[in-house]
């Protein structure tokens, strides 16, 4: 029988993701955790008080943005994602007003370019040809690093404000890993092939997350503001890093110390890789440390970074 991905794509994936669960549930619950990001992002606002337009990327199903603040905030926002439909149903689930509503423009972008350069229709010809895994390892590879030099591009025009919702760890290494899961399940390559692949993704990534970061800062005006969020530790409920973060934290918000000690003991590579990138490339003004209660099953430790963009 012939390997087919079924239209395995970013988008496909993003969509999965972002449909999965109660999402009106998850609106609720995630009331605290929006409050403390909008109070963040606010803080862009005393900063530099003639803040009229936003970008916000990654912004999905729009569930840890507060549509109604940003909105009172600003006089143009736009809201950009892989996914349209999780954006399209995330305006409908925060009912705005017309007037609101008139404010916002939403954008489809693919940051990656994964889907211009048919990433995952030309790993399903390598595995129809019955690639070898070196053939597999060297093409992610290089097909990572030419996105990667291509990304900053992957947005047009300029904002005195930029937020990124969490990406660093969606980034494509996560589809890779679904992909090679495929791969496994149908028993076309042994596990310590697709060991070799996943690591030859691994290694490309801090290109990748270097590109997307280039990519906020090409978004970002000259001396304008950056809102980073990234999700830096996964705690299922229970797990020893969860009941430690649920002992420390205080109103949902970590002190840095902690935060920082936790996140180098159990927090996800790419993450740390991304934040370490982009601090480099900007200057601080504010860092926040706050819990984000994802589901029932787990929370994340995400931080939050308020940057000044060197002119």
């Amino acid at each position: 029988m012939e390997f087919k991905l079924r239209n395995f794509t970013i988008e496909a994936f993003n969509r999965d993701v972002n449909l999965s669960g109660d999402l009106l549930a998850k609106y609720r619950r995630w009331d605290g955790y929006r409050k403390r990001i909008s109070a963040l992002i606010g803080e862009a606002f005393q900063y530099h008080p003639r803040t009229n337009r936003a970008l916000a990327l990654g912004a999905g199903n729009l569930n840890d943005l507060d549509l109604h603040f940003l909105c009172e905030k600003l006089e143009g926002l736009d809201l950009s994602d892989a996914d349209q439909t999780a954006m399209e149903n995330g305006l409908k689930r925060q009912r705005l007003s017309d007037g609101e509503r008139g404010k916002i423009r939403l954008l489809r972008t693919d940051y990656t370019g994964s889907v211009g350069k048919n990433l995952f229709a030309e790993l399903e010809n390598l595995v129809k040809r019955s690639a070898s895994a070196v053939e597999m390892a060297d093409f992610i590879r290089s097909a990572f690093r030419a996105m990667a030099g291509t990304m900053a591009g992957a947005v047009a025009g300029r904002y005195p404000l930029v937020i990124s919702c969490p990406v660093y760890t969606q980034l494509l290494y996560t589809q890779i890993e679904v992909f090679l899961r495929i791969l496994f399940e149908a028993g076309l390559y042994a596990y310590g092939e697709l060991n070799e692949i996943l690591n030859a993704a691994y290694g490309a990534m801090p290109e990748v997350l270097a590109g997307y970061n280039d990519l906020v800062l090409g978004a970002c005006e000259d001396g304008g503001l950056i809102v980073l969020l990234a999700d830096v530790i996964e705690m299922p409920k229970g797990s020893p890093v969860y009941r430690q973060v649920k002992r420390a934290e205080g109103a949902g918000v970590l002190d840095a110390e902690t935060a920082e000690a936790l996140a180098g003991r159990h927090g996800a590579e790419l993450s740390q890789a991304g934040r370490r990138d982009f601090a480099s490339k900007t200057e601080t003004v504010r860092e926040l440390y706050t819990v984000w209660p994802f589901d029932e099953s787990k929370e994340y430790l995400v931080y939050g970074r308020l940057s000044l963009k060197r002119a």
